[in-house]
């Protein structure tokens, strides 16, 4: 029995260092595969001679391999790019996606897909060609029956012209533009975009070019706006979205309105003293004496004026007789000067009407404002869209982020 289990003890010994032996075996040998497959990336990168820097690193797709980033150098030829992208993706099977940086600040990010060594350069030398911009590329369906996409990503001050540029362009029969999106620089005004999943139309871009023309028209100092056009692939329709954001256009409300207490406003000089003839006696605080104004009737009669046969107020009252106008207030109203203090819009002011001076609750309301604009740009752009040639179309218009417009051309 004891030799039994003296013999167990050591066929289960000899099975554990087997085990650790075979573990590290594989291990190293997983080991030295994967330096090997690293230094056969490395030498391949370096050989093309088309990089200035460039790093391996684990592939972060969920697949098993490698994923570069390589900075081109300046003047790296396209064909040996290409060649290069072949040999890391046909002969190198491990490599899962390549990411470039050209010198002229475009960006080419691609995935393991099955194209020539000539295709590749082809691709390299549309890219290069494109201008500041970030391109991915891509296949779409099973290869030999695949789709290859290229979709874009840049910023330029006017996105219409750039997307007829890149429309211009020479490209491979084989590729494809897929969704492109062009924007104006981040924190800028105006806020251009056209977001684009299929190929937008020239009456289309048109369109974009005729509302962002309307809305420049329509915006006044401090005012700012964002135009979008969103176009999808498989579907036949445009739509545009137009966000406003008014600013209060200035402080000249203030100004404008007439002081509560004759104070600073800019009508409130003239509005509290219309009457420059007015003698100490006729000013507000001596008012409630009014009634001792018939005990200087014997002054006026000094003047020699036959007419004088009534104890009315006289036609041509004397200096000394200007308290006269607190028996009902006659004489001003004929004034030239007392005219012009109702039209100022004065509250309370016999005669104001709001419709006399516009402009002031133009500017200091913005309810007003935004109504202006809300009406100006409906009836523009329903008359656009109505003339674009657009089958199909459809505008929100935001104002301040008020619930939105909706225009459509159906």
């Amino acid at each position: 029995m004891r030799r039994w289990r003296l013999g167990a003890a050591i066929a289960i010994a000899v099975l554990v260092v087997a085990l650790v032996a075979g573990a590290l075996v594989f291990f190293s040998g997983g080991k030295d595969d994967a330096q090997a497959q690293m230094e056969r990336i490395r030498s391949a990168v370096e050989e093309s001679g088309v990089a200035a820097d460039f790093e391996i690193l684990p592939a972060s797709t969920g697949e098993a391999g490698y994923s570069l980033d390589i900075s081109l150098a300046e003047g790296a030829e396209a064909e040996a790019t290409g060649g290069l992208l072949h040999t890391l993706y046909e002969e190198i099977a491990v490599v899962a996606k390549v990411d470039l940086a050209f010198a002229e600040e475009q960006t080419l990010s691609t995935t393991r897909v099955t194209r020539s060594e000539s295709e590749w350069t082809e691709l390299i030398e549309h890219v290069d060609g494109l201008g500041p911009v970030t391109a991915t590329f891509s296949q779409v369906g099973p290869t030999g029956a695949a789709t290859y996409w290229l979709d874009l990503v840049a910023e330029h001050e006017s996105p219409a012209d750039e997307y007829e540029r890149l429309l211009s362009l020479e490209r491979p029969d084989w590729l494809t533009y897929g969704h492109v999106q062009l924007t104006t620089a981040p924190d800028t005004w105006p806020s251009l975009v056209i977001d684009a999943g299929r190929e937008v139309t020239e009456e289309e871009l048109s369109t974009f070019r005729a509302l962002d023309q309307e809305l420049a028209a329509t915006m006044a100092e401090g005012e700012q706006y964002e135009l979008r056009m969103f176009v999808e692939l498989g579907g036949e329709s445009a739509q545009f979205e137009m966000r406003i954001v008014t600013q209060p256009l200035s402080h000249q409300g203030e100004s404008d309105a007439p002081a509560p207490d004759g104070g600073s406003g800019d009508g409130a000089p003239e509005d509290a003293a219309p009457q420059p003839e007015a003698t100490e006696e006729s000013q507000p605080g001596p008012q409630p004496e009014a009634p001792e104004t018939p005990q200087r009737e014997p002054e006026s009669s000094q003047e020699p004026a036959p007419s004088q046969q009534e104890p009315e107020p006289a036609p041509r009252p004397d200096p000394d007789g200007a308290q006269q106008p607190d028996r009902g207030e006659e004489p001003w109203q004929d004034d030239s000067d007392s005219v012009e203090t109702p039209n100022r819009g004065e509250e309370g002011a016999p005669g104001a009407t709001p419709d006399q001076d516009s402009d002031t609750p133009d500017k200091s309301d913005p309810s007003v404002r935004i109504q202006a604009i809300s009406e100006r740009l409906s009836y523009r752009s329903e008359l656009i869209l109505l003339e674009s040639g657009i089958d199909r179309a459809q505008l929100e218009i935001s104002i301040d982020g008020s619930e939105p417009i909706v225009i459509t051309n159906e």
